[in-house]
């Protein structure tokens, strides 16, 4: 006779407690960015390019953990202004902001993913040398 105990569907590994705790999200751009003044298909390839050169160096946190915003001024205008902040829940300096002044704005979003990327790294630099 069948043990009909084991008669079950097999267990969901998003929803069955009695499965190991999820690995938290990792940090990406895509988790952690707020475009509040951007349209919702430049949100997308401000996205894209930042996470091209971002998403590895935002990896080594939990997504909880970091906070991004992309904000521009005065678009497509001669003074326009971008800006990345990002804020990183851990000890030390945890607040970096990059901005650039290029016109056009996805030169302007490499700019910034470039800048954002040197002062992360350098503050990972830092915090690895000082728990040698």
């Amino acid at each position: 006779m069948p043990d009909e105990s084991r008669d079950t569907a097999p267990a969901d590994p998003d929803t069955d407690a009695g499965t190991a705790p999820h690995e938290p999200e990792k940090a990406t751009v895509a988790a952690t960015l707020r475009t509040p003044t951007l349209s919702a298909d430049d949100a997308e390839r401000v996205t894209q390019r930042l996470a091209a050169k971002l998403d590895r160096r935002l990896a080594r946190w939990d997504a909880d953990r970091v906070e991004m915003e992309y904000t521009v001024k005065d678009r497509d205008s001669v003074q326009q202004k971008v800006t990345l902040e990002a804020w990183i829940a851990v000890t030390g300096r945890t607040h970096f902001v990059a901005t650039s002044n290029e016109a056009d704005l996805d030169a302007a979003t490499d700019d910034v993913a470039t800048d954002l990327q040197r002062q992360v790294g350098k503050f990972v630099d830092r915090r690895l040398a000082s728990h040698r």
